[in-house]
């Protein structure tokens, strides 16, 4: 499918109102309405595709910025409207200015066009303190809402999440991840109102998860999975020395998949240790160790290894390993009774554009996640 033709429309102004930006969307909108097709010698106008509202909170600009990039990547696929947001409410006076860019493709197969509509709102000193009043008049109403958060976790009384269908976060960018990681568990249910949870660092693991989850699947494998005592996760190394989000989610579904209920943690710079208690006769109890080390070439935070052994001699041992040199993961399995098997696919580590529309293709949110977030807030309470 080809586009006959692309139109655009844009505006902007410093101290506004919302009620100037919803006049000024409204006929931008109208403008790209206006007849563009012929059929049987009469013009006809060309109805419009939006499928979402998106809201983007932002703390700086240049954040904003890169998240428009990345949102325009998906115009095509996920065609939305778009309410940019940044807030600087230490700012010395209070004010809202605005901008609108639209672009619309025309596509003549199916009689109508396809829309990408941005709103980027700065809004200063108390107007940050009220977005929804700015934000919610600018809805297309009837739509899902996603809010997407960048940074730290918003707090769990924000008014904002009372306005979204969806909470998307990053949690990789998260400077306390395990507190944000166990706050956001409080989140699925507010007041009795539930809010689905997206995460962009859980989605970039995924590929983790399915290579550990299929060294199980051969029949002489699976009895060992009910055996594990140890589990060590390696990660690269973060400038601030904490523990990151990634190894932290890794071990979360490990706990929450197995049935693992914690009893100790101990941190010390970036190594993590705790300890589990099972229901399993064979293993009374796990331990567990997240560790960094250096790693060039390799995003801070990212998982390194992950391996999973059994007690006893011998051992059965299972692990997924980035290996750098070759630029795989590979995942390979030794057995008690000497079989060994595996296997190894490239890494290529997904973009940001590529995760988020992973997340927007949901119909709603992953259960695994939402159990993964329960058993890492158990570490913390």
């Amino acid at each position: 499918m080809t586009t006959a033709e692309r139109v655009s429309g844009g505006w902007a102004a410093t101290n506004t109102t919302v009620a100037e930006v919803e006049r000024q969307l409204q006929r931008i909108m109208h403008e790209l309405s206006q007849p563009a097709t012929e059929v049987a010698g009469r013009a006809h106008l060309v109805p419009r595709a939006i499928c979402l509202n998106i809201l983007v909170h932002a703390d700086e600009a240049a954040e904003a910025t890169r998240a428009a990039q990345t949102l325009a990547e998906l115009a095509p696929r996920h065609p939305s409207r778009t309410l940019l947001m940044v807030v600087e409410p230490d700012a010395p006076a209070d004010g809202l200015d605005a901008s609108i860019c639209t672009q619309c493709a025309i596509w003549p197969s199916v009689g109508g066009q396809l829309c990408f509509e941005q709103v980027t709102l700065t809004a200063r000193g108390s107007t940050a303190l009220h977005l929804v009043s700015v934000v919610e008049p600018l809805l297309v109403s009837d739509l899902p809402v996603i809010l997407w958060w960048l940074g730290r976790p918003p707090a769990r009384t924000e008014p904002l999440l009372d306005l979204c269908n969806r909470l998307v976060v990053d949690s990789a960018y998260f400077p306390d991840a395990l507190v944000g990681l166990a706050a956001l568990d409080t989140y699925t249910d507010r007041d009795g109102r539930p809010l689905e949870l997206g995460d962009l660092g859980w989605r970039r693991q995924g590929l983790w998860r399915q290579m550990l989850a299929q060294l199980f699947d051969p029949a002489d494998a699976r009895p060992y999975l009910r055996q594990i005592a140890r589990v060590i996760i390696e990660y690269a190394a973060t400038s601030s020395g904490a523990v990151s989000a990634a190894p932290l989610l890794l071990l979360g579904w490990l706990a929450a998949r197995l049935g693992w209920r914690p009893t100790s943690v101990t941190t010390s710079g970036g190594a993590f240790a705790t300890t589990f208690t099972t229901n399993e006769e064979e293993v009374e109890a796990v331990s567990a160790r997240l560790r960094a080390r250096s790693a060039d070439g390799v995003e801070p935070g990212e998982p390194l290894a992950l391996v999973l052994q059994t007690g006893g001699e011998p051992a059965a041992r299972f692990q997924v390993r980035r290996d750098l040199t070759r630029g795989v993961l590979e995942a390979q399995a030794v057995l008690p009774s000497g079989r060994q098997y595996g296997r190894a696919l490239t890494w290529v580590t997904p973009s940001r554009a590529e995760l988020l529309a992973r997340e927007l293709e949901l119909p709603s949110a992953d259960p695994l996640y939402t159990e993964s977030l329960a058993a890492l807030a158990r570490l913390v309470r």
